[in-house]
């Protein structure tokens, strides 16, 4: 078990950015249709979530926790992903943040389906920012979980929401 499909955090991130990519696709028809959409969306993720950090705690299965598959081997670039508790921890209470964060957003103004589709993408890149176990990995889930909250801050920020997204 060496490949990413055999990692259980590999199949988190996933998860998590297809159903992102899901509600990209949903039309906007309806104002409540995209939430609801990424409220039924969000279940499997926080189900993954749980299943993972049950089976981490039990000591089941070890290699569904930890993969290295080289990306550029000539320069010996590698994505690594390992859990260890405090990690698996990060990872349980950002899948919590996504169904939080819709139902939290229920009564909001301008919501669009790109909206209700970042948490998704910040919950898979911090799966892999909080799992990462070399600096390239560690960077590459940095600067991808950069994005939902710059987009975020630019978009549906308050006053100063421009200054702050290029200072972000």
């Amino acid at each position: 078990m060496n490949g990413l499909t055999d990692n259980l955090l590999f199949s988190f991130f996933s998860v998590s950015f297809i159903a992102g990519l899901i509600i990209l696709l949903v039309p906007a028809r309806n104002r409540f249709l995209p939430q609801k959409t990424a409220f039924f969306l969000s279940v499997p993720v926080v189900v993954l979530a749980a299943v993972s950090y049950i089976l981490f705690l039990l000591g089941e299965h070890p290699g569904l926790f930890s993969a290295s598959v080289p990306l550029v081997s000539s320069l010996g670039l590698n994505i690594c992903l390992g859990a260890d508790n405090l990690s698996m921890v990060f990872i349980f209470f950002s899948a919590l943040f996504v169904p939080v964060s819709i139902l939290v957003s229920r009564h909001a103004k301008r919501m669009s389906s790109f909206f209700y589709s970042l948490p998704f993408f910040s919950c898979g890149s911090m799966a892999g920012l909080f799992s990462a176990q070399d600096f390239f990995t560690f960077f590459f889930f940095w600067q991808l979980s950069a994005f939902p909250i710059l987009f975020l801050c630019g978009i549906w920020g308050r006053q100063g929401r421009i200054a702050a997204s290029r200072q972000f």
